[in-house]
C-alpha cells in the first residue's frame, strides 16, 4: 500500500488507527495524530478571483466536461496539510529559562539539566531522534546520558561529549567549561582541547586547571572560579529582581561560593572580597562601588 494513499485515507477517516498503528507502530500513530491536531485550525485564504465563479468565467468552453474525482482531491490535500504539518512539528523549538530560580529538567533523551538563575536552553523538538543539538546561555550543568554525540552551543564557545556531568558558563566575551565525570571536547576561539574528570578551563586564565567538585556541588550557593564579578552582578539581579550597577574602574574576578539565598550575606561576601563599597536604596537597588 502507497504511504501518502493510507495517510491520506486515515486523515479523512477512511482508514482506522489499527491500519497506521499496524503499519508503523504505535508512536507513529501518536505522532500523527499530534501533527493532525495541531493542523486542525490551519485555515488557508484564496483570492476572490480563484474561487470556482469567478474562475469558471474564464475557462474556455467545452462540449464535456469530465466529472473531477473529489476524493482524490480531498486525499491530495490532506497528504499536503499532513506534510506541512511533519514540516511544522520537525522544525520547532523548545525554549526553557531559569529566572530568579534553580531549574532542574529531564531533556527529552533523558539527559538531565540544571539551569542557574538567569540562563536558557533551547533545542528542536526532535533533539535525540538523529542529533543532540542545544543551545545555552549562562550558566548550566548538565548530566549527559551516552548515546549519539551531545553538542552543547553557545555564543561564546562549543562542548561536545558522548555521555558525562559538567557545567558550562557562557556571558559577554565570558567562558568556562568544568568537567566533574568522562571528558569533554571544548571549541573556543577556533581551538579545540580536551578535558578530563577534575579538569576546568576559562576563557581568563586559558589554561586547564584541577578543580575540587566537593565545592561545585554546594548546597548553600553556586561555587565560581575566576568569574568575571559583571557575571555575579546578573545573576544577583535575576535572583533577587533588582537592579545593581558596578562602578569599578577595573574588571575583577571571583572564586569561590556565592550564597543566593541570602541577599545580604551575598553582597558581603562580594565587598569584602574586593574591598568595594555596597550603597543599597529605599527601592532595594543597589550601587556597588570603589572606595
Amino acid at each position: 500500500m502507497n504511504r501518502n494513499n493510507y495517510l491520506a485515507r486515515w486523515s479523512q477517516g477512511f482508514e482506522k488507527d489499527e491500519t497506521i498503528e499496524n503499519l508503523e507502530g504505535q508512536d507513529a500513530l501518536k505522532l500523527y495524530k499530534k501533527i493532525l491536531k495541531s493542523t486542525e485550525s490551519i485555515k488557508v485564504d484564496f483570492p476572490t478571483s480563484l474561487e470556482w465563479e469567478n474562475f469558471s468565467r474564464k475557462l474556455p468552453k467545452k462540449t464535456s466536461i469530465k466529472k473531477l474525482n473529489i476524493r482524490l482531491i480531498w486525499s491530495m490535500a490532506a497528504s499536503l496539510v499532513l506534510l506541512f504539518g511533519l514540516n511544522l512539528y520537525f522544525t520547532a523549538e523548545e525554549t526553557i529559562t531559569a529566572q530568579g530560580l534553580i531549574k532542574h529538567i529531564e531533556l527529552p533523551d533523558g539527559s538531565l539539566a540544571k539551569l542557574n538563575p538567569g540562563s536558557s536552553i533551547d533545542f528542536k523538538r526532535t533533539f535525540g531522534w538523529w542529533n543532540r543539538n542545544i543551545n545555552m546561555k549562562g550558566d548550566v550543568v548538565f548530566s549527559v546520558q551516552k548515546g549519539i554525540p551531545f553538542n552543547v552551543h553557545s555564543s561564546e564557545g562549543k562542548v561536545e561529549v558522548l555521555g558525562t556531568v559538567f557545567r558550562v558558563i557562557s556571558f559577554e566575551n565570558y567562558f568556562a567549561v568544568s568537567c566533574k565525570e568522562g571528558r569533554v571536547a571544548v571549541t573556543h576561539e577556533n581551538k579545540r582541547l580536551g578535558l578530563g574528570a577534575g579538569n576546568a578551563y576559562n576563557n581568563i586564565t586559558r589554561t586547564v586547571t584541577s578543580q575540587n567538585f566537593d565545592k561545585f556541588e554546594k548546597n548553600e550557593g553556586l561555587y565560581y572560579e575566576s568569574t568575571p564579578l559583571a557575571y555575579l552582578v546578573f545573576v544577583m539581579e535575576q535572583v533577587y529582581g533588582i537592579s545593581v550597577e558596578l562602578f569599578t574602574s577595573k574588571p575583577y574576578y571571583f572564586t569561590g561560593v556565592l550564597p543566593i539565598k541570602d541577599k545580604e550575606e551575598a553582597f558581603q561576601i562580594l565587598a569584602e572580597t574586593f574591598s568595594l563599597q555596597i550603597k543599597a536604596y529605599q527601592n532595594g537597588n543597589i550601587d556597588i562601588v570603589e572606595p
